[in-house]
């Protein structure tokens, strides 16, 4: 899935295209790298176990990321979390328009 940032004018538009492609009407911040340590432990232990889990990043006017329904399960030993047979798990990213001159 893909988009330039001018068809999603503000955060509200943005959430609202975000509640079609997976259904769910409300969301709640689990992790926010501006207020929390930046960091794979405070990371982890924001949205390990939890399903119906976006990730989202803002960097250099891009916006993308990923969405996944299934829980995501956390090893202690290899210290990762992944994502099994999830169909309704998802990447996207929105680009800022191409200004080069044609």
């Amino acid at each position: 899935m893909g988009a330039t940032l001018s068809s999603t004018k503000n955060y509200q538009d943005l959430f609202q295209t975000f509640s079609k492609w997976t259904g769910k009407a409300r969301y709640s911040v689990l992790y926010d790298s501006t207020c929390q340590d930046i960091s794979q432990f405070s990371f982890s232990n924001s949205v390990k176990n939890k399903s119906n889990v976006m990730i989202i990043i803002k960097a250099e006017g891009s916006i993308f990321g990923c969405y996944t329904s299934e829980l995501l399960k956390y090893t202690e030993e290899e210290r990762t979390m992944e994502i099994v047979n999830d169909k309704k798990h998802f990447v996207f990213v929105f680009k800022p328009e191409d200004r080069r001159s044609s």
